[in-house]
């Protein structure tokens, strides 16, 4: 278990939706078992690139809406930075974030909206537990309903048509 953590991959394609990362659950719990499951989910929506994490205590969506889609046939790049409580999602190193400078002297103001976002698990698990096959570019999953797992969010899981490379957690391939 890492207290921070650090994924990033790039990727390139011209269709709007596909799941690009997925470390969870592939199988729903056996009945009448309740399960509180972690997870992580990367994938792109309209394209826009959508994430779902969940230590096991309520899942955190985040979104970056940036200023076109990331389905633009150009490689692009995400990294997720976390901890215990807090996550980020960048897109493109923040490279198209606005930045606005002054003539009067006064310090230049940094918008990074467009590029990145964060927000806090909600509490008291404060690892992401998984010990499942990391899934790249699709999703190898029964129908998972969310309800089995606590989930607040499920992810799309639909099947991503391009290239995904440089996968890295932590420095390691």
């Amino acid at each position: 278990m890492c207290s921070e953590s650090h994924l990033s991959f790039e990727f390139i394609t011209a269709k709007s939706d596909g799941m690009l990362i997925y470390n969870g659950p592939i199988v729903p719990p056996e009945t009448d078992e309740v399960m509180l499951s972690d997870f992580l989910s990367i994938e792109l929506e309209k394209g826009m690139p959508r994430l779902l994490i969940d230590f096991g205590s309520g899942t955190l969506e985040l979104r970056v809406q940036t200023r076109k889609g990331l389905d633009d046939g150009s490689w692009h790049r995400v990294d997720v930075y976390w901890d215990t409580e807090n996550v980020r999602m960048v897109v493109d190193q923040c490279q198209a974030a606005y930045v606005t400078e002054f003539d009067d002297g006064t310090p230049a103001r940094f918008d990074d909206a467009i590029c990145q976002a964060h927000g806090t698990v909600p509490p008291f698990n404060e690892y992401l537990n998984v010990n499942t096959p990391l899934q790249i570019g699709g999703l190898y999953v029964e129908n998972l309903d969310p309800t089995n797992f606590h989930w607040k969010f499920m992810p799309f899981g639909r099947g991503f048509d391009g290239c995904i490379k440089n996968v890295f957690h932590n420095s390691k391939v």
